[in-house]
């Protein structure tokens, strides 16, 4: 089986990781993972409890809002079409061991699916099957994002972290004088 990590051209990996693009991703990340923290609480107990009872308005309006405001946040994350890439050039440059940039590459994709099942629901209207599967879905999406902002801040932030260090420290070394 080939990596998915491994479909990147150095040069184009190298020019993703320079230190600006390191930097903004470090940023970007902790920013990400601060405004996920309630939005991510409240679409989980939102999503549990309209599983439980799908027939109860109260719980679909107070689903509907949970996600939206999740949504919003995770915009922001899918948004960028070079996460992919960078976990490729990050995986290539050897800042993160392929199997690592693989599992990210794979909860991303199962992030975007889940959220195509819960953004295709009408919370109102919806059959109470239906608002089952979009709580499900909703508890299922709490629980991915929540491995993968552990993973990020557990595997990925400390070797970008060194990796920006690495190429700060080459910069002073190289530079005259």
């Amino acid at each position: 089986m080939k990596e998915k990590s491994a479909n990147l051209p150095r040069a184009e990996a190298a020019a993703i990781l320079n230190q600006a693009g390191l930097r903004r991703l470090v940023y970007e990340l902790a920013q990400e993972h601060r405004q996920l923290r309630l939005p991510l609480l409240k679409v989980a107990a939102a999503g549990a409890a309209l599983a439980a009872n799908p027939d109860n308005a109260d719980l679909r309006r107070e689903a509907r809002q949970a996600w939206r405001r999740l949504d919003t946040v995770m915009e922001g994350h899918f948004a960028r079409a070079d996460d992919a890439e960078l976990l490729r050039g990050a995986s290539q440059m050897k800042v993160l061991p392929p199997a690592t940039a693989d599992a990210l590459i794979e909860l991303c994709d199962k992030l975007e699916e889940l959220a195509r099942r819960i953004a295709r629901v009408d919370f109102d209207a919806a059959s109470p099957s239906a608002a089952r599967d979009a709580g499900l879905a909703m508890r299922d999406i709490a629980v991915a994002l929540d491995e993968m902002t552990a993973r990020e801040e557990r595997e990925v932030m400390p070797r970008l972290q060194h990796a920006l260090y690495g190429l700060g420290e080459a910069a002073r070394l190289a530079r005259p004088g």
